[in-house]
């Protein structure tokens, strides 16, 4: 089971967030699954203080990535993060063959 979501204010969309929840307890025993956000690279943040708050509040993936065991889920991998250039995209330049390795790693799993 492969789970992804942009992060919105340090965690999944809401949808994402509901589907999670949604599932019943152990629903997912012996499932093997993955967890993956999209993010901006706190590097091109600006201001100290809104860099600080991001690196401090954390993306989306390691909040799925709980989700999911948290339901009974083996995780295969570390959770996954893919730089984008803005909330909406698109992707930083070679996050895209990053994310495609990741994704190769999955099936070593």
């Amino acid at each position: 089971l492969l789970v992804g979501s942009p992060t919105r204010g340090f965690r999944p969309t809401e949808a994402i967030a509901a589907f999670l929840k949604n599932i019943p307890a152990n629903a997912l025993n012996g499932v093997k699954a993955a967890a993956f956000d999209t993010r901006i690279p706190t590097d091109t943040i600006k201001s100290p203080v809104f860099r600080f708050i991001v690196k401090k509040g954390g993306y989306a993936a390691p909040v799925i990535a709980k989700g999911l065991e948290g339901k009974g889920a083996s995780l295969i991998v570390e959770p996954g993060g893919f730089f984008v250039k803005e909330s909406e995209g698109p992707l930083v330049e070679g996050e895209l063959e990053r994310a495609a390795a990741w994704v190769k790693s999955l099936k070593k799993n």
